[in-house]
């Protein structure tokens, strides 16, 4: 009895699977020039972004594969689905953004006071550390849009002396990891302080740029941040979480105190 040769595996299988390497090995390549080699942001982001194009091509090539499988009965079933896994996990972080960008307000800004947001400071340490960059004014539509995005958001007021207020948001600034790059101290009753700072995205290190403005009162001293991002129009809510992280922090050490 003649015996049939065998199906095949199906090419888009074998695709799929070099597809998401490929996918993997960029974003790793993207990620690593911009944290440690010195890369332009914009030139990392295009990286990842031609890394999350072959990711969703990779699913397009399993998803042909699996319907030729099903169809023919050939093998290569299980080559289909590690080209969809490696898919996935490359395209998790993409889908998460994407997920957060539906719900969140498109913002790159947040603040504790819209109506009188704090100055960034412009002193040559400053300018220096953000190598020129100074985040521009806050406008009228930028407040609306991050008192929109930030409506928890507001003054922290702690009972403590402004020079003691000082040293406490520069040591919660420090305990969250912040680069305090300038600092202005309160001197006396009518004087305003301030500590600016960057803070830095966790996977692609890219910068936010944040200021700190005190407030002397009588026997207390007020608070307010702003928080800017460098790159792209849409924060994902990273600002905001810089100044709920602040005042949490902050609010731990004036209490322990």
């Amino acid at each position: 009895m003649r015996r049939l040769p065998p199906e095949p595996i199906p090419v888009y299988a074998p695709v799929s699977r070099r597809l998401a390497w490929a996918g993997i090995g960029l974003a790793a390549l993207s990620i690593g020039a911009t944290r440690f080699g010195g890369i332009p942001f914009n030139n990392g982001l295009f990286l990842m972004g031609t890394a999350i194009l072959l990711g969703v091509l990779a699913v397009a090539c399993a998803v042909l594969a699996f319907a030729s499988i099903w169809r023919t009965g050939a093998p290569g079933a299980g080559i289909a689905i590690r080209g969809l896994l490696l898919a996935g996990l490359l395209l998790a972080w993409p889908a998460w953004l994407a997920a957060a960008a539906i719900r969140l307000p498109v913002v790159n800004e947040a603040t504790t006071d819209p109506a009188d947001p704090p100055s960034f400071s412009r002193s040559r340490a400053a300018l220096d550390a953000r190598q020129g960059h100074v985040p521009p004014e806050f406008e009228r539509r930028d407040a609306d849009e991050s008192a929109d995005a930030g409506a928890d958001l507001r003054p922290i007021v702690i009972e403590q002396p402004a020079e003691e207020a000082m040293l406490l948001a520069q040591r919660a600034a420090t305990n969250l990891g912040w680069q305090v790059i300038d600092t202005a101290s309160p001197l006396g009753r009518a004087s305003v302080g301030r500590i600016d700072a960057l803070a830095r995205s966790l996977i692609f290190r890219f910068p936010d740029d944040i200021t700190i403005r005190l407030r002397p009162g009588i026997g207390e001293t007020r608070i307010d941040l702003r928080s800017a991002s460098r790159v792209g129009r849409h924060d994902f809510g990273a600002n905001a979480r810089h100044i709920r992280d602040f005042a949490r922090e902050i609010e731990t050490l004036a209490n322990a105190r």
